[in-house]
């Protein structure tokens, strides 16, 4: 599906959704915009909106990324948009919101559907978070406290649920787990955002542009954000086989360290199981390297789920399996291969695995890998799609052969 059909796609999805939520959030600008127009605020108030936008603006192209949120990213301007609500009133908190997220989708050049319907979730959102906020107004602490938290938790409450109720139709996705996931990565920022909207609200009372300093903060959180996701992307392209997703040979060697230091110092058993695909060579010189590449990424799959799963070489794979006895490690790797057994081809080609099995402490830490390497080319010497254990004390490994 080429980017014009996916947004056509989208959009019929959504409609039922983007119409009254556009609605909704054409009315409620409408209404805040006719209220500044009847009761116009002072110039200071124009300015510090001005201020608030800006602000706001700056904020919101630099979201974070937040790891398990479907959407991706989330945006620390609602510290602004909730201060808003909280200092102003309602109208002024709805029309700055829609303003900052209308100037962000036209100058990032986003999608028509997100145009349409972002800017009235934001605004749906600060008219929330005001009119919660007008109803706790006091000049104590504790009702500013409670204000704050307040809007923060309307805001929270109606822009989580029109997002996912976005997402949810796009992605033909159940709303309930999809909405439990979206709170759980968002519910710690937004309770820090709340923190920020009270600074923002204080700071303001003494000076405004001591207010509008927390900008700096905020931004230097976005970007620190984005420096560590940019050496976490390096360091797992880095320690991840490109092909397959799987762990690569650097990772696996780093793992394997790891786990020999545990079991050592805890006197468990550690199993390593190296697996070969059979035929390889041949598959990709008699059928090129399209269909040999497909039986690798098959494997891949297949072998997420026997354990930690790693591509050490061209066609070798590697399983490991902390706290495995031999026993259990044994009917593991064989379960493995009978699931492999029972897959299609790839055009016309079966993939085959032969296995080979070893066991620290019965192998020396050093020699553990070496020992599994042995059991799997007497594997392949015996009889292929079979798995063979390592014995110190025999130079002929046992084990077992895949269902037939």
């Amino acid at each position: 599906m080429n980017v014009q059909d996916h947004e056509r796609t989208s959009f019929r999805r959504v409609l039922p959704l983007l119409a009254p939520v556009a609605f909704a959030g054409l009315a409620a600008t409408l209404a805040s915009l006719t209220i500044l127009a009847l009761d116009p605020p002072p110039a200071s108030t124009w300015a510090a909106l001005a201020a608030v936008f800006a602000a706001g603006v700056l904020v919101e192209a630099s979201p974070i990324r937040l790891r398990g949120l479907p959407t991706g990213r989330v945006a620390l301007s609602a510290v602004f948009f909730i201060g808003a609500a909280v200092m102003f009133g309602t109208a002024e908190a709805t029309v700055v919101a829609l303003a900052v997220r209308v100037t962000i989708d036209v100058a990032q050049r986003h999608p028509p559907l997100r145009l349409l319907y972002n800017g009235p979730v934001y605004a749906l959102s600060a008219a929330a978070a005001g009119g919660v906020a007008s109803q706790l107004e006091g000049d104590s602490v504790p009702r500013l406290v409670a204000a704050v938290a307040a809007a923060t938790a309307a805001y929270y409450i109606v822009n989580v649920l029109l997002v996912t109720a976005a997402i949810a139709r796009v992605e033909q996705r159940a709303f309930v787990p999809l909405i439990a996931a979206i709170a759980r990565a968002t519910l710690f920022p937004f309770a820090i955002m709340a923190s920020g909207a009270l600074m923002l609200v204080v700071l303001w009372e003494r000076s405004p542009l001591l207010a509008l300093a927390l900008v700096g903060p905020l931004l230097a959180v976005a970007l620190y954000e984005r420096s560590m996701q940019a050496t976490l992307v390096a360091t797992q392209l880095a320690l991840t086989d490109g092909l397959t997703g799987l762990g690569n040979h650097r990772h696996f060697h780093e793992r394997l360290q790891a786990e020999l230091e545990t079991a050592a110092r805890n006197g468990a058993p550690l199993a390593v199981c190296l697996l070969d695909v059979d035929g390889l060579k041949r598959v990709n010189d008699t059928r090129g390297h399209v269909v040999g590449d497909q039986l690798l990424e098959l494997a891949a799959s297949t072998l997420r789920h026997g354990g930690e799963a790693f591509r050490v070489g061209g066609d070798e794979f590697a399983l490991l399996l902390p706290g495995t006895p031999e026993a259990a490690a044994l009917d593991t790797a064989t379960a493995v291969l009978d699931r492999i057994a029972g897959l299609e081809g790839v055009e016309g080609e079966r993939l085959r695995l032969s296995c080979g099995l070893a066991l620290f402490p019965a192998a020396p830490r050093h020699d553990l890998y070496r020992a599994a390497d042995e059991a799997l080319y007497a594997s392949k010497r015996e009889g292929l799609c079979r798995v063979h254990v390592y014995r110190p004390d025999d130079p002929r490994p046992v084990g077992a052969s895949a269902a037939a």
